[in-house]
């Protein structure tokens, strides 16, 4: 059988299936517009939701903190889904999102053309679509400006700045391997295109590092987590926080 008759007997099985269960939803949802609830739905439904959270659940107590930095919206839907199903069973659930505070993350890529010094223009509408997922979801977050406050950014980028050339692919933060993480986002920047005399980029993604480690550190300290919860595990949107909780000798889920 060939490859193109087996997708098409899978496609047909998929609108099937769809359509078996398109007959057993409520006739008002059917007719809802683009198949979605409005916000204040969403609210209604996760508030009813938390309201039978289960307090004598082995793992009421527990506290798992969620790290999703920002950028792709469908991440934190699927953490704040999670993260509902936890706090039903007792869990106490907080994420840390990103509100700009370091520009330089895995977003970014050289097919844009964009200086860096324009990185920053998307950054508040990437915060609002994040910040209001999580309110839609009555998920409680920090941002990463906030757990870093200007005043210790400004001396992270003044130490971003500092680092030797040649020592910037080995330079280690707080036990952190801040260097590799940027050399990590650097390559994945140029997606393979040289990037000999761009030390500008990989400064950039050093700063970011840094700022999510000082962030991490914030955090943990703050909530003290039994568990960490990520999408991803490297560069330096996530590899920070990963190698702060593992050295903290918290577990973490990626």
């Amino acid at each position: 059988m060939s490859r193109t008759v087996i997708l098409g007997i899978i496609r047909l099985a998929i609108r099937s299936i769809g359509a078996a269960l398109l007959r057993l939803l409520p006739l008002n949802l059917k007719r809802s517009r683009g198949w979605r609830l409005a916000r204040s739905e969403k609210q209604r439904l996760i508030r009813d939701l938390l309201a039978k959270a289960d307090s004598g659940s082995p793992y009421a107590g527990k506290r798992v903190l969620i790290w999703e930095p920002g950028g792709m919206q469908l991440l934190l839907t699927r953490d704040a889904i999670i993260a509902t199903a936890l706090r039903m069973r007792g869990v106490e659930v907080r994420s840390v999102i990103c509100d700009g505070a370091p520009s330089a993350c895995i977003l970014r890529g050289i097919e844009s053309e964009q200086p860096v010094s324009l990185w920053g223009r998307r950054c508040p509408s990437c915060f609002r679509v994040y910040a209001d997922e999580a309110d839609t979801f009555d998920l409680p977050y920090d941002d990463i400006g906030e757990l870093v406050p200007e005043e210790r950014r400004s001396e992270l980028r003044a130490l971003a700045r500092e680092v030797p050339a040649d020592e910037l692919a080995t330079f280690r933060y707080r036990e952190v391997e801040v260097g590799q993480f940027a050399v990590y986002s650097t390559r994945r920047y140029f997606k393979g295109c040289s990037i000999e005399g761009r030390e500008d980029i990989a400064r950039e993604y050093l700063y970011a590092a840094l700022v999510n480690t000082e962030a991490a550190v914030e955090a943990i300290a703050r909530f003290r987590p039994d568990r960490l919860f990520m999408s991803h595990g490297i560069y330096v949107d996530y590899g920070p926080a990963v190698s702060v909780a593992m050295n903290a000798g918290i577990p973490v889920i990626a």
